[in-house]
């Protein structure tokens, strides 16, 4: 039995929000606790007196560091509140209006954690054909979340979101992607660095080859371009890419069928239409990262031709210079033999 009924959804909220991006944080809370959701945030110690100064509808709770928070400390303040099922989310995350969404969630979370996408608007809420190539937010059952989640792992930062669901799997928790979409997101800039995606990266692959070793059957998916780097100890910016394209594909692949129903029977052809219209927009953005693939090859090999056509008009141009040496010492030769033979006509006159 548990100590808490709620179903909490836990985020880290930054302390420092502009006027903006204050009201859309209040807009995101709200859309949470219109969904059924209780909700608290996981910052350092020198934040939480500005978050408390905001006073936003959330329970806050106090990491082991300021700045993003661990992973690990989020599990932590989650396995304080005894609760059966939870959430993580990202802050700058809304909510669609499902109504009693906690509720039918409940239905399909016994030994799962389920993973959101997000949809990607404007701000004008127009859907946008970007993928993330990660997701932001989590539903669970509390009992089968890993105790030993790697301490290096922060909130907001490439990777996490990768290493959660393949810690669930490996301990035997079963692992789903939910097509219905269920939440929108802003575009804005990154919050994270390459050093950081690289640096954890690294830490991630490590883990992802353990997890393989020990139950190669269930982690076998990756595809041979993954199979190939086993043997690989650090990897490539390159290689890196290739894991993590492998990953989520592995994670999305991971559906329900059939898909959990979160709205009323009746509305079930509505339903429907938001899944193929998620779907469309991912294939959207894949048709888009595939072309941009294509455009980054073709001018690569466009800057190739131009840097070949560079040599060769430098080679033929030392060509040329080298001719009209030639031509030149000729000329002086010629010249030479002139005198030489002026002289000996000279001297034989």
């Amino acid at each position: 039995m548990t100590d808490s009924d709620g179903f909490y959804l836990f985020t880290s909220i930054s302390p420092q929000l502009g006027d903006a991006e204050l009201e859309h944080q209040k807009y995101c809370i709200a859309s949470w606790r219109s969904a059924g959701f209780d909700v608290a945030t996981v910052n350092g110690r020198s934040e939480v007196a500005r978050i408390a100064a905001l006073e936003l509808d959330v329970e806050i709770f106090t990491a082991t560091q300021d700045g993003k928070p661990l992973v690990l400390d989020i599990l932590s303040c989650i396995a304080a509140k005894k609760c059966r099922y939870a959430g993580i989310i990202n802050a700058d995350c809304a909510l669609l209006p499902y109504p009693k969404l906690s509720e039918y969630l409940i239905k399909c979370l016994d030994g799962t954690l389920a993973l959101a996408e997000r949809v990607d608007v404007d701000d004008l809420s127009v859907p946008q054909p970007d993928s993330c190539g990660g997701f932001d937010a989590f539903f669970f059952d509390t009992t089968i979340l890993p105790s030993d989640f790697d301490a290096s792992f922060r909130f907001g930062v490439p990777w996490w979101d990768y290493y959660l669901p393949i810690a669930v799997a490996a301990r035997g928790g079963r692992v789903v992607n939910l097509m219905t979409p269920l939440l929108t997101h802003k575009v804005h800039k990154r919050a994270w660095t390459d050093d950081e995606r690289a640096r954890m990266g690294q830490t991630y692959w490590r883990f992802l080859k353990e997890c393989r070793a020990s139950n190669p059957e269930l982690f076998s998916g990756f595809g041979r371009e993954v199979d190939a780097l086993v043997s690989e100890e650090t990897l490539t910016i390159e290689q890196l890419a290739v894991v993590g394209s492998a990953c989520f594909q592995w994670l999305q692949n991971r559906r329900l069928d059939p898909p959990p129903a979160f709205l009323p029977p009746r509305m079930e052809p509505i339903e429907t239409l938001l899944r193929s219209m998620r779907l469309a927009l991912r294939r959207n953005a894949e048709a888009q990262a595939r072309c941009g693939e294509v455009q980054a090859r073709l001018e690569y090999k466009e800057a190739e031709a131009a840097g070949a056509q560079a040599k060769l008009v430098s080679k033929e141009a030392e060509a040329a210079e080298a001719q009209a040496k030639l031509v030149s010492k000729e000329a002086e030769a010629a010249e030479v033999q002139a005198k030489l033979e002026a002289e000996v006509a000279e001297a034989q006159a």
